[in-house]
């Protein structure tokens, strides 16, 4: 197996686990019975859209770190963190059932993905175009924790969400 294809699979088992931690937090009951708005899409688009999401952050990482530039690590590793502030989001909001704490965690996630296609396009620039997908659908996630947060009246915690 030559070096490149090894390396993609690393980056493509790195994205697998973060999949099968979000899996293990699925909307269930509690995501059924808040109020959400009515432009949220179909449960049945999630998951093409996250293997399509998924694959091209694969891509994009595997991309920047055979690259071998100067800033590769780095971008690497923002992507990492990338990474598990998206695994935190799944859990605050479908685990702990907190869309006030999940809408600060994507907050902070939509910086830290601006900042890893600004990393991975001074690296290599198609990186950084495959990671744009992600950045658009995070952003469009943002605002719908953000009303289904308002929807709901605010609160943190699961108890202010149940009524």
């Amino acid at each position: 197996m030559t070096r490149g294809l090894f390396s993609f699979l690393i980056f493509l088992g790195i994205v697998s686990l973060a999949w099968s931690f979000g899996d293990n937090y699925p909307p269930g009951e509690w995501y059924e019975l808040i109020r959400k708005p009515s432009w949220i899409p179909p449960i049945w688009l999630s998951r093409p859209l996250w293997v399509f999401l998924y694959l091209s952050m694969a891509v994009a990482a595997w991309q920047a770190w055979e690259e071998k530039h100067p800033l590769s690590g780095r971008a690497v590793s923002w992507w990492l963190g990338m990474l598990l502030l998206n695994g935190a989001w799944i859990w605050l909001l479908f685990g702990f059932f907190s869309p006030g704490l999940a809408l600060i965690d994507l907050s902070v996630l939509l910086i830290v993905i601006s900042a890893t296609i600004r990393l991975f396009k001074r690296v290599k620039p198609s990186a950084a175009t495959l990671l744009t997908p992600y950045l658009v659908w995070v952003s469009y996630l943002w605002f719908l924790n953000l009303s289904i947060w308002w929807m709901n009246g605010g609160g943190l915690g699961v108890t202010d969400f149940l009524h």
